[in-house]
This record gives structure tokens, sequence and C-alpha cells, in this order.
């Protein structure tokens, strides 16, 4: 679990979260779960753990990227970063309500979503991502310090657990329903997943069995997750996150971030020179640059219609329709 400057097993995870991503996107556009009923457990698969993953690489990457560095070197890369993924919100939010929902593509459709007043589906994670962005920014100095004592990032992130008890439905300015989560529109609030944000620097910072015990905890938290699930009967809520949801992903979380990590190790000792993994690490060094491409495909096929293979047309894999699991 040993990791470098530029840590090529973090972009193989994140390159296997755009896959996933993408595919539980495809699903969700063009699946069809009556027909095909395992693909409600792919998509609740895929969303319990996407976004928490990418948040989780997000806080992995800072510190190697920025708090390894001073404030003032930092900065500019972080503000970087920030606005980067919020032009990718507002490009996938306004692709939304104009290619896919049809609406037209006029000034008061546009200004609502540049004031962040109106929030379009499928592309909330992406403005969620920059909200994390500004807390790592805002949070550098007080989170830098505990480099040395990683440990005290527990009971931060369990008082940022407990903010799912919050009156979501009395949280309606757009900005803070950005932070805290809402009932308005579907969201990830910043500060009930910057948990994973925290893991991350944690994964980082922790040496030795330290890295172990964050996989420990991991697998406490889904637990807890499954004990809050028993206990409702039924998933806990995803939009405003309930507390089960926030805790059920991260043993998966952690495993897969293991596959990644082993996956790569696999190729330096066996395959240094075929580098299999080389379509995931590109995907995932470029991440932000295919969840928006994806979206954009997305949309533009849902919108207009033009969804390749609709029906069945040959046994095998390239003759399924896309709204098999396999198409």
């Amino acid at each position: 679990m040993s990791l470098q400057a530029r840590n090529r097993s973090l972009d193989v995870f994140k390159g296997l979260l755009v896959v996933l991503m993408t595919y539980g996107h495809v699903l969700q556009f063009f699946g069809d779960n009556a027909l095909f009923p395992l693909e409600s457990s792919f998509e609740l698969l895929i969303n319990l753990h996407v976004f928490p993953g990418f948040v989780f690489a997000f806080g992995a990457a800072t510190a190697l990227a920025y708090y390894s560095k001073p404030f003032k070197t930092a900065l500019p890369r972080m503000a970087r970063s920030a606005l980067k993924m919020l032009g990718a919100f507002y490009l996938s939010g306004i692709a939304f309500r104009v290619l896919r929902e049809n609406k037209p593509f006029a000034s008061a459709t546009i200004r609502r979503i540049l004031l962040l007043q109106d929030i379009p589906g499928w592309s909330e994670f992406l403005v969620s991502f920059t909200a994390i962005a500004v807390l790592g920014i805002a949070l550098y100095w007080p989170l830098r310090q505990l480099k040395s004592k990683p440990v005290l990032l527990l009971p931060i992130g369990i008082g940022l657990v407990l903010l799912c008890f919050l009156p979501y439905d009395m949280i309606t300015q757009p900005v803070l329903a950005l932070f805290l989560g809402t009932t308005s529109y579907a969201s990830f609030p910043a500060l009930q997943y910057f948990p994973y944000f925290l893991a991350g620097l944690a994964l980082v910072w922790l040496k030795g069995r330290g890295q172990w015990a964050l996989l420990v905890l991991a697998l406490v938290s889904s637990l807890g997750g499954m004990a809050r699930l028993l206990y409702l009967g039924e998933m806990p809520s995803r939009f405003p996150p309930d507390f089960g949801w926030i805790l059920l992903p991260a043993a998966g979380t952690a495993l897969l971030y293991l596959l990644a990590s082993g996956l790569h190790s696999l190729q330096l000792s066996r395959f240094p020179r075929l580098q299999p993994l080389r379509p995931l690490i590109f995907l995932g060094s470029h991440s932000l640059y295919y969840l928006l491409a994806g979206n954009l495909v997305l949309f533009t096929l849902a919108g207009r219609g033009i969804a390749p293979l609709l029906k069945f047309k040959a046994s095998g894999l390239f003759g399924q329709p896309i709204a098999a699991p396999l198409g």
C-alpha cells in the first residue's frame, strides 16, 4: 500500500470508478429493470460506491499533491482544480437541461444554473466535488496540522457523519445546501461525505499498521451501515443522505482501492512492458474530462432518442440491446 508522488494505484482506482459511474448512468438512462431485474442491484452497488470512492481518491490526491506543499504554492493549483470542477458542472448542467430535457438554450435557463439556483440531475456530483475542493482549501491549515497526528481525523469524521441528523427540509439556501444537504433536489452534501476525504488524507499520512487500521475502521463503518439497513428494513435514504447510506460503502470503497493497488502491483511485477492497465490509468488521470464527456454523450443520446441498438439483434455480446446489462 505504499504511495508515490504520483500514485498510479490511485489512477487505476479512479479509472475503475469512471467505468463504474459511466456504466451506472447508462443503466439509469437506457436500462430496463423490469426485463432485467439484475440491473437494479448493479445500480445500487454503483450508486453506493462511486461518489464516496471519488471523494476518497480526492482526499488522497490532495494529501499528495497539495498538502505536501506550502500554502502559497498549493493554493493556485487547488483553486484551478475547484474552478475546473465548477466549469464541468456548468457544462453538464446546461447540457442536461438543453440536450436531455430539450429546454431552450436561453439566458433564464443558463443564469439559474450559473447562480446555483438550479442543480440539474446527473450533474450534482460535479458541483459537490467543487464544494469539497473549497473545503479542502478552507481547511488547509487545520488539516495539515494533523499530518503528524492523523488519528485525530477520526473524531472529526464522526462529527461530520452526525450532520446527517440535520433537518434537511429546513435547508433551502442553494449554496448552504451544497454543503449540508436539502430535500429540494438530489444532492451529495459536501460535509456529510467529507469523512471519505479525511480517509484519503489518512491513507497517505498513516504508515504500515495505521493503514490496515484504516481498513478495519472501514469494515466497522460498513457494519454500522448494515445495522442501520436492518433496523429500517430498507435501504437508507440516498437523497438526502441518511447516516447509514454514508457508512455502508466504506468497506467496499477500501476493497476497491486494494484491488486497484493489487492490480497495479501485479502489472509492475509481471507485465512491466505490456502495461495492461494503461487505459485505466489514462481514464483515472483524466477522470473529470471523461465524466463530463460521458454525460454529454448520454444526454445527447437520451434527449434525441438516438440510443444504439434498442432491440435484440443477435446472440452474443455485441447483439444485445443497450437496455440489457451487457448491452
